[in-house]
């Protein structure tokens, strides 16, 4: 993971540091307001496996900063790279504390990203981009309102013309904005190591013979093609985003919205092995939060390790550019314990 990372961590740098055309490319500054404690109202700190390290409340006077979705960041967590839904990539330095507290932003650039034309994408349709996954040198973006795949190769992926790789059939027929939210590439502890795995917010239909009674699609893709498979759809929660552990369990960060106030956020752990198997995929429940916490559209995961190399995760909120909505980056810590037994 460490080398893999350090890719990553240089590919930040290099979009902090790039020379890149004005009409692409702009330095700006981001205002971070520390978030203290999760609950609004207690200062617990501990939550089941997760210990809240803290947070920053993210704005900018630059009217491109908003809208963040998919996210990879660097080996310790202090380089963050996120895509937006309006068609740019947004490169983050932390400023933080050795255990990964986050104390502000130091540095940050927009890039605008580029379509397979090598032009800068320039609709909403073509720039809605909702998924940011690492892939051997480059990275992969979901771009949902095209249903698209798109590979662009390292290590700046902002100077590069992406290609385009394989989706499923049956992610054509999503509905609406129910396509790829989150995509994931298996660590080398994984039984499925290498292969891309792709979560829809979404079937086809409601039916059970689209989806399988309580599930929604997954999609595994290797070497040997594109495998289907189901996640446990559990209440009003869909997929935003997913990242690998080392060891090979997936994060799977999930959110609720039924209009108004209520809208909530979960992360679920999935077991290495689910993968290798044909059951709907589960796994325990780590963290579930409503509005009583400090939480909102949460749409990017990243994990990351602190100096002494516990993993850290990283969320970030996509603010839909509405003044009604903040940019929130959360940071807690996963204490390495044997996970809950679901009923």
């Amino acid at each position: 993971m460490r080398s893999v990372a350090r890719r990553a961590a240089g590919a930040v740098l290099a979009v902090l540091a790039a020379g890149a055309t004005p009409a692409r490319a702009e330095a700006i500054t981001v205002d971070a307001k520390p978030i203290r404690q999760f609950h609004v109202r207690d200062p617990l700190r501990t939550f089941g496996a997760l210990t809240f390290l803290g947070g920053l409340t993210l704005t900018s006077r630059s009217g491109r900063f908003g809208g963040l979705s998919g996210m990879v960041g660097s080996d310790d967590g202090r380089d963050l790279l996120v895509v937006s839904d309006d068609g740019d990539w947004i490169a983050l330095r932390l400023d933080q504390k050795t255990d990964g507290t986050p104390l502000g932003v130091s540095a940050a650039r927009i890039d605008r990203r580029v379509g397979v034309d090598g032009a800068p994408v320039s609709s909403k349709t073509a720039g809605d981009a909702e998924a940011l996954a690492r892939d051997g040198d480059g990275y992969l973006v979901s771009v949902e309102s095209e249903r698209q795949l798109l590979f662009y190769p390292g290590p700046d992926p902002t100077i590069a013309a992406p290609t385009r790789r394989a989706l499923p059939k049956e992610a054509g027929c999503v509905p609406g904005n129910g396509g790829l939210e989150a995509i994931a590439v298996a660590p080398p502890a994984s039984p499925v190591a290498g292969a891309l795995v792709m979560f829809a917010e979404r079937g086809c239909d409601s039916s059970p013979a689209a989806t399988g009674k309580g599930a929604l699609p997954v999609w595994l893709s290797d070497t040997g093609g594109i495998r289907r498979l189901r996640l446990v759809k559990d209440g009003d929660f869909r997929p935003t985003d997913a990242a690998f552990l080392p060891g090979g369990d997936l994060l799977l960060l999930e959110r609720r919205y039924n209009g108004g106030f209520d809208i909530g956020m979960r992360i679920r752990r999935i077991p290495r092995d689910a993968f290798a198997g044909t059951a709907p995929l589960d796994g325990p429940v780590l963290i579930e939060a409503d509005f009583a916490y400090e939480i909102d559209n949460m749409e990017g995961l990243a994990v990351s390790r602190d100096a002494r190399g516990r993993p850290l995760i990283t969320l970030i909120s996509d603010d839909n550019k509405s003044f009604l909505q903040r940019t929130l980056l959360l940071r807690f810590r996963l204490e390495e314990i044997p996970p809950p037994v679901r009923p």
